[in-house]
């Protein structure tokens, strides 16, 4: 089985776009949005994370890079 390149966070975030796409997320968390941080090796992967259904809309995500070239993204969600 392949290793996942997600750090928990990261994959347990995308499980929730998830649910909440799929309509199985619970009426809390289909309601109340926070704030999520998570850093990315490129720019690509953390445009990709965004794009997952429900994708965010402006103003829901901002990112910045370091000197390494990793993308800290912080989300609404």
């Amino acid at each position: 089985m392949a290793q996942s390149a997600l750090s928990h966070t990261q994959a347990q975030a995308e499980q929730l776009k998830h649910d909440r796409a799929a309509g199985a997320a619970s009426a809390h968390l289909a309601v109340v949005k926070t704030w999520h941080c998570s850093t990315f090796p490129t720019c690509d992967a953390a445009a990709r994370f965004l794009n997952l259904p429900p994708a965010q809309v402006a103003g829901e995500a901002f990112a910045t890079d370091d000197e390494h070239g990793h993308i800290t993204l912080f989300w609404f969600l």
